[in-house]
């Protein structure tokens, strides 16, 4: 695990309790699991399957007219076409509007070809 040190701190940091930096416990125990069975893989956003909607929420409140009209068509029951980014870390989520559509698709079951 020496070698993903760096790795595993850029995707799963990002708590502070005091003085002291904590690790998403679930993914990173997750991701050291995965890596037992497979040496190469890469990161994954494990916990965004586990949070609540209000990252959803947030992104949604602060989106854009463009972004709040393909949120209604999705509503409506009709599909848009986006890029969902797997690799996203939770220091990015608001770096982009875009990256609404990574959170809809892991809390809604919908999936990005769906989206």
């Amino acid at each position: 695990m020496n070698e993903r040190e760096t790795l595993i701190k850029e995707w799963y940091n990002g708590y502070i309790f005091g003085d002291a930096e904590v690790y998403n416990p679930w993914s990173a125990v997750r991701f050291i699991k995965d890596l037992v069975v497979d040496k190469s893989i890469f990161p994954s956003s494990y916990w965004a399957n586990t949070s609540s909607n209000s990252i959803v929420k947030s992104l949604i409140e602060k989106a854009d007219t463009k972004t709040k009209q393909e949120i209604e068509l999705l509503i409506e029951g009709k599909t848009i076409e986006k890029i969902v980014h797997e690799d996203i870390i939770y220091d990015e989520i608001y770096d982009s509007m875009d990256n609404l559509w990574n959170f809809i698709s892991y809390n809604d079951g919908i999936t990005g070809a769906e989206l």
